[in-house]
C-alpha cells in the first residue's frame, strides 16, 4: 500500500512540474556576452557632444594592464566644473553606450564619464576582474 501511495504521489509531482520543466529546457541560455569582443564603441565615432580620450596604465610591478576611456562634454563646464561618473568594466560599458544615452545625459549638466576596464578586446576580462574581488592574502 505504501509503495502504490509513493507512486501516486511521484505522479502527482511529474504532472504539476511537468510543464514546468518542459519551460526550462525549452528557454535557451542567454549568451555570454563577457567573451565577445568589443568591436567600434561610441568612443570611435564622432560626436558633437563629447570628445573622446583612451589610456593605458600598467600597475607598478607590470602585470596588470588597464584601459581608461574619458568621455569629455563639448559644452563649456560649469563654473562648478564638470561632474564626473565612474564607469566600472569600462569595456562593457563602452560596448553598451550608444549616441542616445551622450544626449540623454549631456541635456542638463553634462559629466564627463570616466569607463575603466582592462586593456583587453573583449566586454570583460574574467580572469583578471576575479583579482578585484579576491581579498589578499594575509
Amino acid at each position: 500500500m505504501r509503495l502504490f501511495a509513493f507512486i501516486k504521489f511521484m505522479l502527482c509531482c511529474l504532472c504539476l512540474l511537468g510543464p514546468t520543466l518542459a519551460l526550462a529546457h525549452a528557454v535557451p541560455a542567454p549568451p555570454n556576452r563577457a567573451d565577445r569582443v568589443v568591436g567600434e564603441t561610441i568612443a570611435n565615432r564622432p560626436s558633437a557632444l563629447y570628445r573622446f580620450e583612451r589610456h593605458h596604465i600598467d600597475s607598478a610591478y607590470g602585470k596588470r594592464h588597464y584601459r581608461i576611456e574619458i568621455s569629455i562634454p563639448r559644452a563649456a563646464a560649469p563654473d562648478a566644473g564638470y561632474p564626473v561618473l565612474y564607469m566600472l568594466d569600462g569595456n562593457a560599458a563602452m560596448d553598451t553606450l550608444t549616441g542616445n544615452d551622450l544626449a540623454a545625459v549631456s541635456a542638463s549638466n553634462a559629466p564627463v564619464l570616466v569607463a575603466i576596464g582592462y586593456d583587453t578586446d573583449f566586454r570583460n576580462d574574467v580572469v583578471a576582474r576575479s583579482y578585484d574581488y579576491t581579498p589578499p592574502r594575509l
